[in-house]
């Protein structure tokens, strides 16, 4: 699969529908989230799976060149440390566990169960086998769409997968490096951490379950994006997409914040605006500008009424959904701000 000379063909997701502990216990509503959302982790899971066999197989200058670019949101430098095989090894191992989850080929068959939470949880494993579906899975569902849900369960699903590097860790710790992450009691949750520690704590960054669920879910937006369009999913080796700080400001913008076209990165919004032309770089500059801005997104023509279309500025970057009338963008973390 030639990943930077063109736009991935991957074989189609097997059908796998979700396993219930018990549908008495959902609404006919929350059926039908829990459903879409179990489908996209599917497709995300198994993509992933599918890039990793195949970089395995192939040289290690290929694992690295994937590994290390710098451009989009779901490059495993960013998330995991720079490269060495022992990242790639635990990202393969980690993504296949989380597959056999879901494909209910693991030794335990995984279920969905409804649960009332605590703690402002979205969802938890407490008994292995289940995961429990908590109200904030569900108005999440519904307030930030089904790809921020399906996040939510791969994150659930990477808990207890034990890595070999550093030996012998189980992903399910959430450990907090010094000083501790924003999440609750001081533990990792949401992109900033896991960003963080994928910069600056990668050992920690190896046994923290959001770390994989964004990358999945950002590596399958990402493929989507090359196959629609067919454009490189990364520049291949030598066209300066390795290197380079990703504060680099001497690139250009358009490589520094490239456009997500057909994608909808929804909630954030802390201000929204119409344009006065009909295009999504006005909304890309607008958040450069302003150093609150972490992503946009940019609505087409005659959504609001407005001629020239509209723009939503984030303060933080949700998961990518799929809008035909939406383009959409992430600031890298590190990019100097404001950029004028």
């Amino acid at each position: 699969m030639a990943l930077a000379a063109g736009p991935a063909r991957l074989a189609a997701a097997p059908l796998v529908p979700p396993r219930f502990a018990d549908t008495a216990d959902f609404s006919p509503q929350e059926l039908e989230a829990a459903r879409v959302s179990w489908a996209l982790a599917v497709e995300a899971v198994w993509e992933a799976r599918e890039v990793a066999s195949r970089l395995e197989s192939g040289p290690r200058a290929s694992r690295a060149d994937f590994w290390d670019n710098r451009v989009g949101e779901w490059r495993p430098v960013a998330w995991f440390g720079a490269f060495n095989e022992g990242r790639f090894d635990n990202l393969r191992r980690v993504i296949d566990r989380v597959w056999n989850k879901l494909s209910g080929t693991s030794a335990v068959v995984w279920k969905l169960k409804r649960q009332a939470c605590v703690l402002d949880a979205a969802a938890h494993v407490v008994v292995v086998g289940q995961i429990r579906l908590c109200d904030d899975f569900f108005h999440t569902y519904e307030n930030c769409g089904a790809a921020a849900a399906a996040r939510i369960l791969v994150h659930e699903l990477s808990h207890h997968v034990g890595i070999l590097h550093p030996p012998v860790v189980l992903t399910d710790s959430h450990a907090a490096p010094i000083p501790p992450c924003t999440g609750p009691y001081g533990r990792c949750y949401g992109r900033d951490d896991a960003q963080r520690l994928g910069r600056d704590y990668p050992d920690h960054a190896a046994a923290n379950p959001d770390n994989y669920a964004y990358f999945v879910v950002e590596l399958a937006s990402a493929l989507r994006i090359a196959r629609e369009t067919g454009r490189e999913l990364y520049p291949s080796r030598g066209g300066g997409s390795r290197g380079a700080p990703a504060g680099h400001t001497a690139r250009p913008v358009g490589e520094l914040v490239p456009l997500e076209p057909r994608t909808d990165r929804t909630c954030g919004d802390y201000r929204d605006f119409d344009l006065q032309q009909a295009r999504p770089e006005r909304c890309r500059d607008e958040c450069l500008r302003d150093g609150r801005c972490r992503a946009f997104t940019y609505g087409a023509p005659g959504l609001f009424g407005n001629p020239h279309g509209h723009c939503w500025l984030k303060e933080r970057a949700e998961v990518p959904g799929v809008n035909a009338n939406c383009t959409s963008g992430v600031v890298p973390a590190g990019l100097p701000r404001p950029l004028r």
